[in-house]
Formats: structure tokens, sequence, C-alpha cells
């Protein structure tokens, strides 16, 4: 199911390649002679192909595959051919040796699009490897990806007034503020956050998201030290149903003694 990532979106049950007729014939197109597995078939638009991911053997991965209505012209379109030096990763190298193509649908301009974890990644949550959106020729060709996602993107279709790919995400950042964590840390969505200056403001403006409007300060290229902890109180007073949380480091703190008067003196929490 789309936003359960691609650990549940290849899972191998076995399966056909069935047609329909308009009679209510049912025709086998692909079966356990030629694939384990298959699943995701798409019709290509002058109604001739069909192309699907299948997979060969019950220990292999899945691959992209296209067929003929009337059932020939069979040919795999995406091998187990990808080469990257794996070594950069350590201990961590076997979790992207294997990697499966699925969810294809043929483009307008006759290339294809199709979902991946060719690119080594893994998700943020049950360490299982992210996926992509790639595009290639018909033949297979010119194969490259169009999309970074930090966790998963699925089930490519065209638009069919724009044109343009439309595709599931697998969206479940940990950084962002939305529920109260297992170790007890408050991440709700409402919380209003204000940054320093240096590493804590890279970080948070790297790896923190937030959907509600005004609930990241940071003094930006201003540079000023200090800038967090009256922001977080102005934060407070603005909205004193909102939670409040400064993100300051030793320096800039030493700077902001004096605003802790003024929370004390105006009973600011």
């Amino acid at each position: 199911m789309p936003g359960f990532g691609p650990k549940y979106r290849t899972a191998i049950v076995g399966g056909k390649l069935m047609l329909r007729e308009r009679s209510g014939k049912l025709r086998t197109l692909v079966d356990s002679t030629r694939l384990v597995d298959v699943a995701d078939p798409c019709v290509s638009w002058d109604g001739k192909r069909v192309i699907f991911s299948g997979i060969q053997h019950a220990d292999s991965n899945w691959r992209i595959f296209e067929i003929g209505i009337d059932g020939k012209n069979f040919r795999q379109l995406t091998f187990s051919d990808r080469v990257l030096d794996l070594s950069q990763f350590g201990v961590s190298a076997p979790l992207f040796e294997r990697y499966d193509d699925f969810d294809p649908c043929y483009l307008p301009d006759g290339k294809i699009a199709f979902a991946s974890t060719r690119y080594p990644s893994l998700a943020m949550v049950e360490r299982v490897r992210a996926s992509n959106i790639y595009v290639m020729d018909a033949d297979g060709k010119n194969l490259r990806r169009i999309t970074s996602e930090r966790n998963g993107g699925e089930e490519p279709t065209i638009d069919p007034v724009t044109g343009r790919i439309v595709y599931a995400r697998w969206w479940g950042n940990i950084d962002r503020p939305s529920n109260r964590t297992r170790n007890n840390l408050s991440r709700e969505d409402a919380t209003a956050l204000t940054t320093d200056i240096g590493n804590i403001c890279s970080v948070a403006n790297s790896y923190l998201r937030f959907e509600r409007p005004r609930s990241m300060l940071a003094a930006m290229s201003f540079g000023n030290c200090g800038y967090a902890f009256p922001t977080v109180i102005g934060a407070k007073v603005a909205a004193p149903e909102r939670p409040a949380v400064a993100y300051v480091g030793d320096g800039a703190w030493a700077m902001s003694m004096g605003e802790i008067l003024t929370c004390v003196r105006e009973k600011i929490p």
C-alpha cells in the first residue's frame, strides 16, 4: 500500500499477469513459467503494450518488464546492473547490495517512469531502503533519478490535464514537531521554535520541518548572537497558548541574562 514504504511495496506473494477480454474471458499474459510474481501493470497510451514489475526468482529482486497485449514481445527493461562502490557505507554496505524497481507507468512522450530503491538511502524509520522516482527511455536506456526523497516516492502516474508526474510520498520526518515521542520529548505542531546563530541555526534549518506558519524564528543572515532567547519571549507573549522553545548556545545564553529578569518581572512562563 502506498504510504507504508518500499518494505511492503515489494512483498512477494506470487501472481500472474492476466487480461480480461471484452467478452469477460480471462487470458494469461505472464505466468509462473516466466516470472514468480508480477505487480503494478500499466497499459500503454495506444493500448498495445503493458508494462509491469516482476520478479524472476523467489530470492531475486523486482525489475521492470513489458509485454504486448497479444502476449508477444516479452522483454525485460531494467536489470541488476547498477555500478556503485558501496564501501563508502562501511558496515551498512550490505543494506544497499540489493534494490527493487516497481510501480512503472508510461509517460506521454514514450518514456517510462517507475519507483526504485536503487539510490542508496535508508528511510528515517525501520531502516528500510528509501524509494525514488526514476525515468528511462522506452528501451530502458538513459535511466535517471528525478526525485530526492528522504523516505519514499512511489506510485507515479500522469496528471491528464498538465502532463506532469504525480506520485505518492512516504512522508514521516521524525524531526518535525508532531507528537510526544517515546523519550517524552515534545514534538507538537503548535511549538514555536527560535534559534541562535552558529551550528545551532545550521542544524535547525537543515533538519527541522514545520507545517504551521510562524513556527520557526531565526536570525538568518543578520548573524546577531543572543537572538533566540529574547525572540522566544516575544513569541510566547504573542501566542501564550503555544509552547515556545529556544535553541541557544553557551555564548548566546550568557548574552541573554538580562532577558531572564524580564521573564521573572513580567511573569512570562
